[in-house]
Order: C-alpha cells, then sequence, then structure tokens
C-alpha cells in the first residue's frame, strides 16, 4: 500500500488508483506529484501507532533522500486506510 501511494505522489500512478485506500483529505494531498517521476522508494518503517499503524518511507528524489510520513487505520470492514499523509 505504501509503495502504491508513493507511485501516486511521484506521478507514475493516477491518484484513482488510491481512491479505495484513502480518505478524502488524502486524496486532496495526492492531486499533483510531488517529487520526479524517477523517484524511488528507498525504505518504509512501520511503528504501531495505538489503534492504527504509522510508517514512514524515504524517497530517493535525484541526489535528495525525502520523507513521507502516513498513518493507516482499520475501517469498519476491516480495510486498512490511509487517514494522514504528510510529504517533505
Amino acid at each position: 500500500l505504501v509503495g502504491m501511494l508513493v507511485e501516486v505522489l511521484v506521478g507514475r500512478r493516477t491518484p484513482t488508483h488510491a481512491a479505495t485506500w484513502t480518505t478524502p483529505e488524502v486524496r486532496g494531498k495526492l492531486r499533483l506529484p510531488r517529487f520526479a517521476r524517477d523517484a524511488t522508494l528507498k525504505s518504509v518503517r512501520l511503528s504501531d501507532g495505538g489503534q492504527g499503524i504509522e510508517a514512514l518511507a524515504l524517497i530517493r528524489d535525484g541526489g535528495r533522500t525525502r520523507a513521507v510520513a502516513l498513518r493507516f487505520d482499520q475501517t469498519d470492514n476491516a480495510r486498512w486506510q490511509c487517514t494522514a499523509l504528510q510529504a517533505g
């Protein structure tokens, strides 16, 4: 799921690919690519965020490494949904 959201952030996928797994607020942040199209996912760290999961994705964007923080919560039908996203 993190990989798919990163592909949306770099413009390799359209935001509609993420619609099922994101809240409206997060979908709004995915409308425009945030990184170069050739940026790559370097690593992902996960931690227990209480009732959800928090993730930190490191993205190699040219000569820089950038971070994306994400939060995932389970919906009523047990599906994981990204409820917060902050790209730096």
